[in-house]
């Protein structure tokens, strides 16, 4: 499961988004910043940073819960995308037009 974190603005102004450096050191304290995902936990790697990969506009943690063992990916976005908030309005309404309709 790819859990977004999205920041969806109504006003047309180019947010400033936090640096891959700042999403690590709040991952590293996830149950303390990630409020509803605060039971996930970082997946550490050989250096006892948390797992990560980094494209063009986003960086994808690697989360786990530790109660079910599931891993998810944390994606958080780095840089502004055109067209990303109206592609997420839509991809959200249509899970919940499915899950409406099952």
């Amino acid at each position: 499961m790819i859990i977004l974190l999205v920041y969806i603005t109504s006003n047309l102004s180019v947010m400033q988004y936090p640096l891959i450096s700042e999403y690590v050191r709040a991952i590293q304290d996830a149950s303390n910043n990630l409020d509803k995902l605060a039971h996930l936990v970082p997946v550490l790697d050989d250096h006892g940073e948390p797992y990560r990969s980094s494209g063009a506009f986003a960086v994808v943690f690697k989360m786990k819960d530790e109660q079910t063992g599931k891993c998810y990916a944390l994606k958080c976005f780095t840089e502004e995308q055109e067209g990303r908030a109206e592609a997420y309005r839509q991809k959200l309404l249509m899970q919940h037009m499915i899950l409406f309709l099952q």
